[in-house]
């Protein structure tokens, strides 16, 4: 610790107890090669490993799902077995948070994929790549959305293989 006493600068030791590392955090974990920031999900984890999470609630259920990136407060919150998954967003898994298995995808922007439980889904931007509903998980698969709300208008279900670009485009797939 930078100390003064008005006369001068000097370095103390700041002994006061607190966390010596990362871990050592009430709201953080690092284990199995992975590290969340923002919440400690220890009860879950299992076995899962080279996992990242930044902020509250982000990868938090995740139990055996490897490889996973979620950043931003509820990210992938509902993620429990799918791997190498990339979330960047507030709830950058959608409203109701029904990523739970999805592979290889990832969903870029507040909202992206809402709905949605497919896998090899690439999103990128506000509220695209959005399923029917929150009454249950959509499963589209091996499409991709960039631009805000692009293939999402709610009415994405089961479709694969598309590709949308630009703002609003692919809206009633």
């Amino acid at each position: 610790v930078l100390t003064s006493t008005g006369s001068g600068v000097a370095w103390e030791d700041a002994s006061g107890g607190g966390a010596s590392d990362i871990d050592g955090l009430s709201d953080c974990l690092v284990e199995n090669n992975s590290m969340w920031l923002g919440n400690d999900p220890s009860g879950t984890t299992n076995t899962a490993i080279k996992s990242v999470a930044v902020g509250a609630t982000a990868l938090d259920a995740v139990t055996t799902g490897d490889y996973n990136t979620a950043v931003g407060n509820d990210s992938f919150t509902e993620l429990t077995t799918g791997s190498y998954n990339t979330a960047f967003g507030v709830h950058a898994d959608g409203t109701g948070d029904w990523f739970t298995t999805g592979q290889m995808s990832t969903h870029l922007g507040a909202l992206a994929g809402a709905y949605l439980n497919g896998s090899y889904n690439t999103f990128a931007g506000a509220l695209c790549g959005m399923g029917a509903s929150a009454a249950a998980p959509q499963t589209g698969a091996s499409n991709t959305a960039v631009g805000y709300r692009s293939m999402g208008s709610n009415s994405l279900t089961t479709g694969g293989g598309n590709t949308c670009v630009g703002v609003w485009t692919g809206y009633s797939i």
